[in-house]
């Protein structure tokens, strides 16, 4: 009843549930839980929650889009249109840095392990980034860069009527998205990718967008073989 009077009454067009609930299983501390069929395992109350969102949802005769946070991917396949992948992030949106133990950096490895999802089994939202000045211009670079190539949803974090020319110019650089994803040469033998190759197919021709990222805190001659891509 409650996601009918979003929809119907409040007229949003997408509705973002976070799931954090559904995947830690009911709160101890809470005293009105009550377990109404035991024979239910965690995933299964758990998909049946999600399917009813989306039954509700799909109910509509308008578009709605259904994303969410915190989803289980396995039992989310087939019922989420998108789902927020970067565990952590949102704590950090202003000031997330290169060293941080949940920093842009570490994070890197959990947008890089869901890039096979992108366009499978949803679309991945990636959240929001910053490029303005709370960063170096050269993690703003590769902040914005890595965004773009990761192929998903990317929200501008950056108090706009703050941000200077230079800055919002990076912006315009990846908008409007492509939104195909990258392949990520040599990911199983990097901690973090350094390579990263986008094929992109137009109308009127191809080509390659190839990323290539120093991860370390020093200069590094990074190369490769074209025949990786």
């Amino acid at each position: 009843s409650r996601i009918r009077q979003i929809i119907d009454d409040w007229g949003y067009d997408l509705i973002k549930v976070d799931l954090l609930s559904y995947a830690r299983g009911p709160n101890a501390d809470v005293a009105d839980v009550v377990y109404h069929d035991n024979s239910l395992t965690s995933m299964e109350v758990y998909r049946m929650g999600i399917s009813l969102l989306k039954e509700v949802i799909e109910s509509s005769p308008r578009d709605i889009i259904l994303t969410s946070c915190c989803a289980c991917n396995s039992p989310s396949i087939g019922i989420l249109r998108s789902n927020y992948s970067s565990v952590g992030h949102l704590r950090r949106l202003a000031n997330q840095f290169w060293e941080d133990k949940i920093g842009f950096k570490r994070l890197i490895k959990s947008w890089t392990s869901r890039f096979h999802l992108n366009n499978t089994a949803w679309t991945n939202d990636f959240g929001a980034i910053i490029a303005g000045h709370s960063h170096p211009l050269n993690e703003a670079l590769v902040i914005i860069t890595a965004s773009a190539l990761s192929g998903g949803i990317v929200y501008i974090g950056d108090d706009l009527t703050e941000l200077d020319s230079e800055r919002a110019e990076l912006f315009s650089k990846i908008l409007p998205l492509y939104g195909e994803t990258a392949d990520l040469i040599g990911f199983y033998n990097d901690d973090y990718p350094r390579i990263w190759n986008l094929k992109v197919n137009a109308s009127f021709d191809k080509w390659n967008v190839v990323g290539i990222f120093n991860w370390s805190d020093e200069f590094q001659d990074i190369s490769f073989e074209l025949e990786q891509l």
